[in-house]
């Protein structure tokens, strides 16, 4: 089933069915605590960045570390090496870093809030396009959306 081998991943003794209830265990988490994140906007914008920040980057890498579950920590890292992902996942670990650097190490920035709100719209932006390039033809699919897009300018 999706092309894994049953000694395949971090724990071979697994299942696939306990694979995939990993695997979507980790999504749903993530996928919640980064919503949670941006119930915390408001509280970023006040000057207090960490809830938010925590949430959304600690929900973006749960849901990353989903697919884990079914091809293993290697074959994930080496897949988002791939030339095809290669720009989007270095984007999202950059914008990764360099939220969590900001929020520890950046003080009291002036526009640190809006700075720390566009780098967690990147990640999850990233995040989407890394998890949208395992869907087949996904690139003639952006292609056309974004002609499209560009045409709706054009009216």
């Amino acid at each position: 089933l999706l092309g894994i081998k049953k000694d395949e991943g971090p724990c071979p003794s697994m299942t696939m069915t306990q694979r995939l209830i990993g695997c979507a265990v980790c999504l749903a988490l993530g996928y919640i605590l980064s919503i949670g994140g941006l119930f915390r906007v408001v509280s970023l914008l006040k000057g207090n960045p960490r809830p938010f920040v925590i949430f959304t980057t600690i929900g973006t890498v749960l849901s990353l570390s989903a697919a884990c579950f079914l091809a293993g920590p290697a074959k994930q890292m080496k897949q988002m090496l791939d030339p095809k992902r290669r720009v989007v996942s270095v984007t999202l670990f950059a914008c990764i870093g360099t939220t969590l650097a900001l929020v520890w190490f950046g003080g009291s920035l002036p526009g640190q809030g809006g700075i720390l709100l566009l780098l967690c719209g990147v990640q999850l932006a990233a995040q989407a396009f890394y998890i949208f390039s395992y869907v087949p033809y996904s690139d003639k699919i952006l292609e056309r959306v974004w002609k499209w897009c560009a045409s709706l300018g054009d009216r």
